[in-house]
């Protein structure tokens, strides 16, 4: 391979192929979101707001919110004036406009 795999960042395994590293387990609480293995495991899954607890999860993109953090690898939101985050579920933001009654 010619590569020092191992000694990419934040990486638990990695094997050649092709003559390329490839990352195949990150370390605890790191991801390789960008699939580029030149760059190991590049994201802290447990404060990276934009890949909070996985590469798919970014928390600035929710629905009605003003701001938003990654903790512990889980979004915090504050909602927007008159949204709530009625249902707990950080995944669909703050859902519920409350200057609507039913």
């Amino acid at each position: 391979c010619n590569n020092n795999c191992e000694a990419l960042p934040n990486v638990g395994s990695t094997f050649c192929s092709g003559g390329s590293c490839v990352v195949n387990i990150c370390m605890p609480n790191y991801g390789n979101c960008n699939n580029d293995p030149s760059d190991g495991c590049e994201r802290n899954l447990f404060i990276d707001n934009n890949y909070c607890g996985t590469c798919n999860i970014n928390c600035a993109t929710r629905p009605h919110i003003s701001s938003s953090s990654c903790s512990g690898g889980i979004c915090s939101l504050v909602c927007t004036a008159h949204y709530d985050n009625c249902n707990g579920d950080v995944s669909d933001g703050c859902e519920v406009d409350l200057r609507i009654t039913n």
